[in-house]
This record gives C-alpha cells, sequence and structure tokens, in this order.
C-alpha cells in the first residue's frame, strides 16, 4: 500500500491565482490518494483504492505477513526438533 498526494502541473487557464499554490505549498496538495501494488501473473499490477479500502488492505497485507512468519517459525521448529529427535527409526 502506498499513500501519495499531488501537484498540479499547471493551473487551468483563468483559474485562480491560489490554484497553483499546490505546487509550492505541502498542505494545499491533492489527496491523500492509496494504491495497492501487487503480483498478478507475474506482473507488476497498480489498483487506486479508496481509504476504507487501503484500510482493509493494510491489515490484510500485515496479517498475511504475521501469518507467514509463524510458518516459517513452524518449519524451523519442525525442522530442529526432526533432526535432534532421539526417537528417529533408521532403515
Amino acid at each position: 500500500m502506498s499513500e501519495a498526494t499531488n501537484v498540479l502541473r499547471k493551473p487551468a487557464p483563468g483559474a485562480e491565482p491560489e490554484a497553483g499554490l499546490c505546487a509550492v505549498d505541502p498542505d494545499a496538495r491533492h489527496g491523500p490518494y492509496y494504491e495497492w501494488s501487487r503480483r498478478q501473473e507475474g506482473r507488476l499490477v497498480h489498483s487506486v483504492v479508496t481509504p476504507a479500502q487501503a484500510q482493509l488492505f493494510t491489515h490484510a497485507i500485515a496479517s498475511y505477513r504475521e501469518i507467514q512468519r509463524l510458518l516459517k517459525r513452524l518449519e524451523l521448529e519442525t525442522a530442529e526438533e526432526t533432526l535432534n529427535s532421539n526417537n528417529v527409526e533408521s532403515d
């Protein structure tokens, strides 16, 4: 998930002088906009999402990473226990 704000490249013709303020004042920038990036069929795909969706994706990504961390820990502990076990029968 990424969050970004945008500045206008050039104010519209006839726009108020304050219209270009976002280029010099970070507090006047447009956004924030949220983007979800992921790999899909080997390609990097980006989707603009709503703030509510961004919050859900952020939570889902954190949960996925925690599951991956726990699975890795289980794998290592299982391998260690198996290799250090004195009850292993040999052929």
